[in-house]
C-alpha cells in the first residue's frame, strides 16, 4: 500500500482556512480516501480541554496552553494522522504545528521563546504540502465581524 499525503492549511483567524479546507476535502473525496481533521482536535480529551480554555470555561497560563497544544498534536499525530497516512489516505488538517509556532511565540498575550515552542513540538510531522492563506490582520478582523464565535482573549 502506498504512503498517503499530508496537507495542512494555515493562516490567521478570518483568512479562510476552514472554507478552503472544506472545499479541498470535498473535491479530493471524489477520488481519494480522505481524513479531514483539525487542531485543536475535537472529540479527543486534550483537544476538548484546549477548547474549554480557548472558549472561556477554563483558565490556564500561556505556557500550559502551549504544552497542551503540543500534547494534543502528539496524540492527534499518533492516533489519527500516522495511521491514516500508513493506510494511504490523504490527510487534510485545518491547522497544525505552524499555528503553535506563530501564536505561542508571538501572537498570544505572552510571547514564549520560539526555540522552546519548537522543542515541545518536535514530534510533529513535516507535512507534504502547507497551504498558507495570507491576509492582513485588519481583513481577518473585518471577516470575523459577522458574528463567528472567536477564541476569548485570555490573560
Amino acid at each position: 500500500m502506498s504512503q498517503g499525503c499530508f496537507i495542512v492549511f494555515e493562516g490567521i483567524d478570518g483568512s479562510g482556512k476552514s472554507e478552503q479546507y472544506g472545499r479541498l476535502t470535498e473535491r479530493l473525496k471524489k477520488d481519494y480516501d480522505v481524513l479531514a481533521t483539525a487542531e485543536p482536535t475535537k472529540g479527543m480529551p486534550i483537544g476538548n480541554l484546549i477548547r474549554q480554555v480557548l472558549y472561556g470555561n477554563e483558565e490556564t497560563s500561556e505556557e500550559s496552553l502551549a504544552l497542551l497544544f503540543a500534547a494534543d498534536r502528539v496524540d492527534h499525530t499518533e492516533k489519527k494522522i500516522k495511521p491514516a497516512l500508513e493506510d494511504g489516505k490523504v490527510v487534510i488538517s485545518d491547522r497544525y504545528v505552524y499555528s503553535s509556532l506563530a501564536y505561542q511565540s508571538r501572537g498570544m498575550n505572552k510571547e514564549l521563546d520560539l526555540d522552546w515552542v519548537k522543542t515541545i513540538n518536535r514530534y510533529a510531522l513535516e507535512p507534504d504540502v502547507v497551504i498558507f492563506l495570507d491576509i492582513t490582520p485588519e481583513e481577518g478582523q473585518k471577516r470575523l465581524a459577522n458574528g463567528q464565535i472567536r477564541v476569548k482573549d485570555h490573560t
